[in-house]
């Protein structure tokens, strides 16, 4: 019998004692013997160095000392129950989760994150669906999602949040443009440029929206000439020097080492894309997504 497994005896022992106020009764809950019980008892008296019980004819009496230290097992106990529940749910196995993922997520270390927990659980069953930010809110809202992976703004009230990961949006250049050389681009160098966009909705537009409204600015100055749900197929455009794109460093970070295309930061604006796992209110399996985070930490700096 492990130490752990001895000291909970004790102690429910010694609740058991207090509530029944005799050796011979706690015995029978237990299955042991009185003179076992008492030598629980005894025992804890020796590590407090306190009396616990004093006697008063054939009735245990619990001293103020017995009162304070069952208090104590009785949360022992509690969190003892709780962690071994925490445990469990981390033991278990998923068997099948929903999970939706922005498109301008897809190429990044979400994926890979995804692939290791398949890996690491075989039996689970995970189905990805990949859509924009907006309209993946409104599928977990209706329940046909059991997380949302998004870079999108969601409304606090309805959803629980989980942040993984803060990344900046950037402007992608063709290596063909005069403006691949420069250090920066400036807004007014942009207007003048064919701009190829996610669809509204989504979360890389949304942000880049709202960095332009802070600027008293709209899309409308510029001069949008596609839209494109795909990152892969943006960012072919932009190295076949189709036009020059809005995007996130680290979704074109293995493009920019194979020399593809550059990224350039944009002046004036400070776009910071911050990446949810999102869930709703009642989603209990904070375990599940205590693997997720941790393998998505992994993945990140690889």
């Amino acid at each position: 019998m492990g130490c752990s497994a001895v000291f909970d005896q004790r102690f429910e022992a010694l609740r058991l004692v207090r509530e029944l106020k005799s050796y011979s009764a706690a015995a029978g809950k237990l299955s042991l013997s009185p003179s076992a019980v008492a030598q629980q008892i005894h025992s804890l008296e020796k590590e407090l160095d306190a009396e616990l019980f004093v006697r008063s004819g054939n009735r245990l009496v619990p001293t103020e000392v017995c009162d304070i230290a069952a208090d104590y097992a009785d949360q022992a106990a509690s969190l003892r129950q709780r962690m071994e529940l925490d445990i469990d749910a981390s033991r278990r196995e998923v068997n099948s989760v929903v999970i939706g993922v922005s498109p301008s997520l897809e190429d990044s270390a979400v994926s890979e994150m995804l692939a290791q927990y398949t890996r690491l659980h075989p039996n689970a069953q995970l189905r990805m669906v990949s859509e924009n930010g907006r309209a993946l809110l409104a599928l977990l809202r209706e329940r046909m999602l059991d997380l949302a992976i998004v870079d999108t703004p969601f409304p606090s009230d309805e959803f629980n949040s989980l942040l993984i990961d803060t990344d900046y949006l950037t402007a992608a250049v063709p290596n063909e443009s005069p403006l691949a050389a420069l250090g920066h681009i400036s807004l007014d160098q942009l207007k003048k440029e064919r701009l190829i966009l996610r669809p509204s909705g989504s979360g890389t537009r949304t942000l880049f929206e709202a960095s332009l409204r802070k600027l008293g600015m709209s899309l409308e100055q510029f001069n949008v000439m596609m839209e494109a749900d795909s990152i892969s197929t943006i960012k072919r455009l932009v190295e076949s020097n189709y036009g020059i794109s809005v995007l996130s460093g680290r979704a074109c970070a293995a493009a920019v080492s194979e020399g593809r295309f550059r990224v350039l930061p944009i002046s004036d604006l400070n776009m910071v894309r911050r990446i949810h796992i999102c869930y709703r209110k009642d989603f209990s399996n904070m375990a599940f997504l205590g693997q997720l985070q941790e393998l998505y930490s992994g993945v990140r700096t690889l």
